[in-house]
């Protein structure tokens, strides 16, 4: 008998042989890692070494949290600084967007800050449309210029040809999702003609996690095939080990947050775990930091709550 085979059923026999997360998960203790008398943060993030860094209101500033004292120490005060800022793979320097605003318009610069001198090297000149930042694994800084991809060499002043990055890129343009693999553009809509955004790479660069607006968060492979879908969670950020994916779950009018908890889910969609369980803290934006998750709350200070793994 012929037998024909789909590419639906091959690509479900894929998924069926993905691995099913079912590790055990216990919510260990939460710390608050600043208060308000310090001032209103926002947006953490950790670096390689685990040193977490946040950004003031308005994204404005980069500040971190010192690992002897626990004195936040200001890194700079760039206007935009703190939206999606990124580190390089030996975790010495940062990478950020400076925004300045003329007749209501943005025009934004490309810089890098070495963490420990605090000195500063203009990578990109002011200019309109300027993408936030990405570091490839080999060291090459990535953005985009008017959705044109830019790539500059690790010596930080040669530009480069695309197909010189060994890995994949995934970028949320509107209504499309471009992936770039060895130069190469591919477009695709996994959802059909509708809004993506929070689009990611897994860490082992084979998979890619983004939220369809209306539709909800997926993890599908570099070609859009569907493989997980995950439901509206929203903000959802790949674990260290690609494992996980931490999420918050908030109430909002389309402008003020009035409810939100923080959770993680297995990729597979089967294993969700709440972080989160208070009445009078809106907690958002989470990240990870090894095996902690770091978020901050709706008053601006930011907390830790560690996870265990069984």
């Amino acid at each position: 008998m012929k037998i024909n085979f789909t590419v639906k059923t091959i690509l479900v026999m894929i998924v069926l042989c993905l691995p099913i997360y079912a590790q055990q998960v216990r919510v260990g203790e939460t710390m608050r890692l600043t208060s308000l008398s310090a001032g209103k943060f926002m947006n953490p993030k950790a670096s390689p070494s685990g040193t977490i860094f946040f950004t003031g209101e308005g994204n404005r500033g980069i500040y971190y949290l010192s690992e002897v004292d626990n004195l936040i120490i200001k890194l700079n005060d760039e206007l935009g600084a703190g939206y999606e800022f990124v580190f390089s793979s030996d975790g010495k320097s940062i990478f950020f967007r400076s925004d300045n605003y003329v007749a209501g318009k943005k025009y934004s610069e490309l810089k890098e800050q070495i963490i420990n001198t605090k000195e500063m090297t203009l990578l990109q000149p002011e200019t309109r449309f300027l993408d936030v930042p990405r570091v490839s694994s080999d060291g090459y800084i990535i953005f985009s210029i008017d959705d044109k991809l830019q790539v500059i060499g690790s010596d930080r002043v040669s530009k480069k040809e695309l197909a010189v990055l060994s890995e994949p890129i995934v970028k949320s343009v509107n209504n499309e999702i471009w992936v770039y693999t060895n130069g190469i553009k591919k477009t695709l809509q996994p959802l059909g003609d509708t809004h993506y955004i929070w689009t990611s790479l897994s860490p082992d660069k084979s998979n890619m996690l983004f939220y369809a607006v209306g539709k909800g968060t997926f993890v599908s492979d570099l070609n859009g095939n569907i493989l997980f879908e995950l439901g509206d969670i929203r903000y959802p950020q790949w674990s260290p080990d690609g494992k996980w994916i931490s999420y918050m779950l908030d109430i909002d009018d389309g402008r003020v947050v009035s409810e939100s908890d923080i959770y993680i889910i297995s990729i597979d969609g089967q294993s969700k775990h709440k972080i989160t369980n208070t009445e009078n803290i809106i907690e958002v934006y989470p990240s990870w930091n090894r095996n902690s998750l770091i978020y901050s709350d709706s008053e601006g200070m930011i907390y830790s709550t560690q996870l265990f793994f069984e």
